[in-house]
């Protein structure tokens, strides 16, 4: 496969040092951030708990281009989805459960004008703020259904830079948890913003995805 070279005010090979920074920054980012999670369940009741959730996305992008002749067809591309959470029971039948997520987004772009083709892969911390109502089953299993905003940190892709450093989204959530803190959830998150900063190639971006992870709270 051809990989379509766009013209950019940048390069458009993400240099192997400055993958191998922003995969450091996000490991200190998510150890940081795990920590203050466990340092702040002593302070909440003892209904809060510490999980963990991983998984995979069905990424895509709806893109607007400034030129007809780099007008491309999207398609979904399969990737990751890794994270922490907190589960803090909130009610009877409600929790909330906030998070920090490593997402890769993206998409794979086939231009209408050529038989060139490429992968835009797009990664993100997000920060999901969820809240989910509990329907108990039989043997104390329950279905999770609910959502809520989500707030995207862009770190860096390896092809195409002039992104917004925040985006803003929403989820909705499925799930299925049973009593030992297992579970099995669908989503679905959605780019309310255009994370596209660009005035030229690409006018307008906004990243969706569909996921399927498992999570287990301790």
């Amino acid at each position: 496969m051809v990989k379509l070279v766009i013209p950019t005010t940048k390069p458009s090979i993400m240099p192997k040092k400055t993958l191998f920074k922003w995969l450091i920054r996000a490991a200190l980012k998510i150890c940081l951030f795990s920590c203050c999670l466990l340092a702040s369940l002593q302070s909440f009741p003892q209904k809060t708990k510490f999980g963990v959730k991983a998984g995979v996305v069905f990424s895509n992008c709806n893109i607007e281009y400034t030129d007809t002749f780099y007008t491309s067809a999207t398609k979904t591309k399969t990737s990751f989805v890794a994270g922490v959470f907190v589960y803090i029971h909130a009610g009877k039948n409600v929790s909330f459960r906030p998070g920090i997520e490593l997402v890769r987004k993206g998409t794979n772009e086939k231009n209408k004008n050529s038989i060139y083709s490429s992968a835009l892969q797009l990664n993100y911390l997000d920060f999901p703020l969820n809240a989910l109502y509990e329907i108990k089953c039989k043997n104390e299993n329950k279905i999770l259904v609910g959502g809520g905003p989500v707030i995207s940190y862009f770190l860096t892709n390896d092809q195409y830079y002039s992104l917004a450093n925040i985006d803003i989204g929403a989820n909705v959530m499925l799930g299925y948890e049973w009593p030992i803190g297992a579970s099995i959830n669908l989503n679905y998150t959605g780019g309310l913003k255009n994370a596209s900063t660009a005035k030229t190639y690409i006018s307008k971006l906004k990243n969706y995805y569909f996921g399927l992870s498992v999570g287990y709270w301790f």
